[in-house]
């Protein structure tokens, strides 16, 4: 009864593996069509071929609830909604680019969560911060543009105490305060 029981568990275990083996595959695949397939579009002007895999991406990443991910399938899922996001901006879909980032943020900050000292997980959720602020200036909601910008140049500014002089962190807290200067421009507060 041990044998058996004790072969049942490795089974299952191995069925799980499994399960997550092919998860992964698929959204690696997804990445890629999202990723660098995209950018191979642009090139060509046919990001329009992408808006059904971005649809069906939309309608997986919903029934997934973050806790039940693991940080390797919220990282990719949200470097892919933000990619999705960014397609529905070159379309002129804010709407839909909205909802593609608001489930970008609640996958990064999860991911934040779970490691709040790790740069490349912060730099990814600012990255949602900056977008759902450009979101917000296209359809001319000023408070809500400068709370995400003010989320935004505070991500980056978090970066820079976790990596220093790195580069990328550096620039990101340049890009924060200059986004909030064009703010302020826009509103006529050349003060």
């Amino acid at each position: 009864l041990a044998v058996a029981a004790w072969r049942a568990k490795g089974e299952a275990l191995l069925a799980r593996n499994d399960a997550q083996r092919r998860q992964d595959d698929a959204e690696d695949v997804l990445a890629f069509m999202l990723g660098d397939f995209r950018e191979d579009l642009q090139k060509v002007g046919q990001t329009s071929l992408l808006e059904k895999v971005g649809d069906k991406a939309m309608g997986y990443f919903d029934h997934a609830d973050p806790r039940d991910l693991t940080d390797t399938a919220l990282t990719r899922q949200t470097k892919a909604l933000t990619q999705i996001g960014e397609t529905r901006i070159d379309q002129a879909r804010y709407a839909d680019a909205a909802t593609a980032f608001a489930t970008a943020y609640t996958r990064a900050t999860a991911l934040v969560s779970r490691h709040p000292h790790d740069g490349d997980m912060l730099f990814e959720r600012a990255q949602v911060e900056y977008w759902i602020g450009f979101i917000a200036q296209r359809r001319g909601d000023f408070a809500t543009w400068r709370q995400w910008l003010t989320r935004y140049r505070d991500s980056a500014a978090s970066l820079v105490q976790l990596e220093g002089n790195k580069p990328r962190a550096q620039l990101e807290l340049t890009y924060g305060h200059h986004n909030l200067a064009i703010l302020e421009l826009d509103a006529g507060n050349l003060a």
